[in-house]
């Protein structure tokens, strides 16, 4: 079986693998995405204009006046409360409470303010609409009336049982205070609990606060017990120490990898700035469009007491360069990756390969990614399931990034999550960081390959792993665990096929965490949102159908074989380098050795040499433009290599001029050193300087 027919038979296996486990993964998932997932319980059924909507009724129901005010709608979670109940009830009880008992978990925060005023409205809704809690924030000295405490707690336990529906037997007063403000105005709270609660010594409450003769504040809400908050405080401080260890274990594995590397090279270090500008601006943009989303939130941070305009102008400046900063990071972190990738595998490109159509190199990966990720998301759930079915543990899935489904377009803040994780942690963990330790492995241990590939797939995984301990879970450690065996999953897939597969699968399972709440609501507007994260991961599969009907019937060529050259190739070769004559007497030549690179009939690459007793000497190596970065140059030159091994030569050599960057860069890449310097002084008289020369210099070396 040749080579090519033996990769292909191989890419068929891990494709079917692949699919199969994806499509079980997703099943899998779907089946126990209650017990695994506490996002399962969120209802999004209502669009942010019907909160808006709701919000504007209830507070003038409370006999506010909130005309010419601003206002913004955010979402939020309660997440002291949520760690709380996944952790004493386990993600399946907490949900089933939720939907149950409406308890408020999530919510809309709607706020009106008027800039450099003090009083502003707070209102939270539930994800139906259900008023959870109310503020009317006014300055101390503001005047009011001055209640007695009896007659304030009247009219606090009237508002709940009859604007609010509750049920005053059922609950407990356990507070009451009272509060003379400098203007004559009395301020009463009061607080209740419920009887019936027994949730691991929590308490579901009500408090009230009647500012003069109104209502001025309310809300139910869960409390946690002190002893929980005291010992989550401990071990989210040992969770950072295991984050800050593990970041800075990469970063130095990194560093030396690289440092060494680049010494090695004797400090040449050829930089392709193309392919990782395009990635730093799909980045940067992707995040300036987020950003730009979130702006229209802004206001939620935003302090009375600045000026309004002054405060948007600084926002604004800071999306361009939280943006920038993020498009140059990208840009250095792809570029010294890839250089540290071809130090390893400089006959292959381990981003995606360039042989073949692009857009259908593309769709492989785009494919295999989504089957990965199907993959990652039945490991996820049967993790989870172990873990807090079997071993007692809790290890939720959460979403940081709530406030997403209050921007206008939250589909971005779900792409943005996926894209920008994605490319920097598989370009630093799996591209950056398996070369790495391959290459030291290979440099300075003589294990076998079989132990340095165990470790580059290993110490990157755990190094990555254990980089996100800060997010919830108990123990510890299970963060760090449940992404080790990911990242070695990632890293396998990694080594069999190219970083752009992981790059897919780890953006489709982030993009999908975000988007599945969305993609399950009732509300046709989150649908829609969620329906565009699809369309967006699989975009590539689109455009590659597309394509593929708008070229059928066009005959695709066979791929290049590498022969040895015979007379008949004469002409042709003349039309790579050379002329004919030369090249008759180099294919006649006994110690020249000349190999041609066929697609079919059609030669489009030759590798030529002298063998001079152990020493052979290059004397063309070239491959047709359409053929061009495809490494069949580097294809042509190892096999030219072998043959002069074959003829006795002990060293290849090649000699080029002083400034033809890219032949120095294409022999550095196939790892080749120099060997000597020339040094030449020209003996003509200098030439005047004249700007003209100038630029006519600039013109034949544009650089």
């Amino acid at each position: 079986m040749s080579r090519s027919s033996s990769s292909s038979a191989a890419s068929f296996r891990l494709d079917l693998l692949l699919i199969v486990f994806g499509i079980i993964g997703v099943i899998f998932s779907l089946i126990f995405y209650d017990r695994a997932f506490p996002l399962a319980a969120l209802d999004l059924c209502l669009s942010r204009a019907e909160v808006a909507e709701r919000a504007q009724e209830a507070i003038a129901a409370h006999g506010f006046d909130v005309t010419g005010y601003k206002s913004i709608v955010l979402f939020a979670e309660d997440g002291e409360a949520t760690r709380f109940l996944h952790s004493t009830l386990g993600t399946e009880e907490t949900n089933r409470l939720l939907r149950e008992e409406g308890l408020p978990l999530w919510y809309w925060r709607v706020r009106w303010f008027q800039p450099q005023q003090q009083e502003e409205f707070n209102m939270g809704l539930s994800p139906d609409g259900t008023l959870l809690w109310l503020n009317h924030s006014i300055a101390e000295a503001t005047p009011g009336a001055a209640l007695s405490q009896e007659e304030a707690r009247t009219q606090a336990e009237r508002y709940l049982a009859k604007d609010r529906g509750w049920d005053l037997t059922l609950w407990e007063e356990v507070s009451a205070s009272s509060v003379e403000r400098p203007g004559g105005r009395m301020d009463h709270s009061f607080e209740w609990k419920r009887r019936d609660w027994q949730v691991a010594g929590s308490q579901l409450r009500l408090s009230v606060t009647v500012k003069g003769a109104e209502i001025g504040y309310y809300s139910t809400w869960l409390r946690v017990p002190e002893s929980f908050n005291r010992e989550f405080a401990a071990k989210y401080d040992l969770a950072i120490i295991l984050d800050d260890v593990s970041s800075l274990g990469i970063m130095g594995l990194l560093g030396i990898g690289f440092a060494l590397a680049l010494i090695k090279a004797r400090w040449h270090l050829p930089l392709s700035f193309r392919r990782a500008l395009i990635v730093a601006l799909l980045v940067g943009g992707v995040g300036l469009l987020s950003e730009f989303n979130w702006w229209f939130l802004s206001d939620a941070g935003y302090s009375t007491i600045e000026d309004y305009t002054l405060y948007h102008f600084k926002y604004i400046f800071s999306i361009f360069m939280s943006a920038f900063m993020a498009a140059v990071g990208i840009l250095l972190l792809w570029v010294t990756a890839h250089w540290m990738g071809k130090q390893v595998w400089h006959l292959e490109d381990r981003i995606l390969s360039r042989r073949g159509d692009f857009w259908t190199n593309v769709a492989h990966s785009t494919g295999r990614g989504l089957a990965l990720a199907g993959i990652h998301f039945g490991y996820l759930t049967l993790f989870y399931f172990i873990a807090t079915e079997i071993l007692g543990a809790w290890s939720p899935i959460d979403v940081g990034y709530s406030n997403s489904y209050a921007t206008p377009l939250p589909f971005v803040t779900a792409i943005e999550m996926g894209v920008v994780a994605a490319v920097q942690e598989e370009a630093a963990f799996r591209l950056f960081g398996i070369s790495a330790v391959l290459w030291l492995a290979s440099n300075f241990t003589r294990l076998p390959k079989g132990w340095r590939v165990a470790l580059a797939l290993l110490i990157p995984a755990v190094l990555w792993g254990f980089a996100h301990s800060t997010y919830v879970r108990d123990p510890i450690y299970f963060r760090g665990i449940e992404l080790t065996v990911v990242g070695l999953l990632y890293g396998i897939v990694f080594l069999k096929s190219d970083l752009l597969t992981v790059i897919v699968a780890h953006c489709t399972y982030n993009a999908l965490l975000t988007a599945l709440p969305m993609l399950r609501s009732g509300q046709p507007a989150f649908v829609a949102s969620g329906l565009v994260v699809i369309a967006i991961l699989i975009a590539p599969l689109f455009i590659w159908a597309a394509r593929a009907l708008r070229h059928r019937g066009v005959v695709r060529l066979p791929a290049p074989v590498i022969r040895n050259g015979v007379a008949e190739d004469a002409g042709a070769l003349a039309t790579l380098v050379a002329d004919e004559e030369t090249w008759r007497e180099r294919l006649t030549a006994e110690k020249t050795v000349t190999l041609s690179l066929k697609v079919g009939d059609a030669l489009v690459g030759v590798a030529a040499a002298e063998v001079q007793d152990e020493t052979a000497q290059l004397l063309a190596l070239t491959v047709a433009p359409a053929w061009e970065r495809q490494y069949w140059g580097s294809e042509l030159l190892l096999a030219l290599q072998q043959a002069c091994r074959a003829r006795g030569a002990q060293s290849l050599e090649v000699r080029t001029i002083t400034g033809n960057h890219a032949c120095e860069q294409f022999f550095n890449a196939q790892q080749w050193s120099p060997a000597a310097k020339i040094l030449q002084q020209s003996l003509e008289p200098p030439v005047p300087f004249s700007w003209r020369t100038l630029v006519r210099s600039l013109r034949r070396n544009p650089g």
